[in-house]
Formats: structure tokens, C-alpha cells, sequence
């Protein structure tokens, strides 16, 4: 016959076991997704494509992001055979993207807005034919 004095200390261990338990997996999702935010991204991404004025790429073009007017940050990239540019890890920050290209006049986008995060593409970069940049 199980006694009263049994069945709470039955009870009590069950309790601690399940306490325990719990304590256990309260830790392992701790250190699992309690770094999360030590892995938050920072900075952004921007790409595009060089093209002319009837939309044929242009490779070799000089890509040049300058971090705001007082250009206290200069990035320069030239754009590859298939002329796609990247630049990875742009801190936060309004930027200015300046394109040159040998027999090209020079395009220029003004305010490009940067948030941790950010992955942006550049759309409709058409170089006019003009004078000679390099």
C-alpha cells in the first residue's frame, strides 16, 4: 500500500524532474537563439547593371559609390564582362553613384538611401554617348 507521505515525495520528485527539464531546454533555446541578434546584419548590399542608351551592357565601366556630400567614404568597382557591379557591406548612409565609361558621358545617381539590411539594385543605369571618361 503506497502511503500519503510516499505519493508527495513521489510528487515532489516528479515536479523537480520536470523543473529540471524544463530549466534544460530554457537554456539550450538561450544559447540558440540568444545570439540572434549578435548576427544581425548591419550593412547592405547595392548592384545594378551598365548599359547604354539602347540597352546593350557596357563592361568595364568605373562604378564609384561616394558616402554622402563631404565624400568621406570612396568605393570604386568596375563592372564585369556581363557588367554587373556589387557592392557588399555598405554602411548605413545616403551615397551618390557616379558611372564613367571610355566614350561616355558620365551618369550620376544622387541620394541613394542605405538601411542595415538593404539589398538594392540600381534599375535603368543607360550611359548617353558623349565625351571621353575615364
Amino acid at each position: 500500500m503506497v502511503r500519503n507521505n510516499d505519493l508527495s515525495r513521489f510528487q515532489g520528485l516528479l515536479a523537480r524532474m520536470n523543473l529540471s527539464r524544463f530549466l534544460a531546454g530554457l537554456a539550450l533555446a538561450l544559447m540558440l537563439f540568444g545570439p540572434y541578434n549578435l548576427f544581425a546584419q548591419t550593412t547592405g548590399t547595392l548592384t545594378g547593371v551598365v548599359k547604354d542608351s539602347t540597352g546593350a551592357i557596357v563592361p568595364g565601366a568605373k562604378v564609384t559609390l561616394v558616402e554622402g556630400d563631404d565624400k568621406s567614404s570612396v568605393r570604386s568597382e568596375v563592372s564585369s564582362s556581363a557588367a554587373f557591379f556589387s557592392f557588399a557591406a555598405v554602411q548605413p548612409g545616403t551615397y551618390n553613384l557616379n558611372v564613367t565609361a571610355k566614350g561616355f558621358e558620365m551618369y550620376v545617381i544622387t541620394g541613394i538611401e542605405m538601411h542595415p539590411g538593404d539589398s538594392k539594385t540600381i534599375e535603368n543605369i543607360a550611359l548617353k554617348i558623349g565625351t571621353v571618361e575615364e
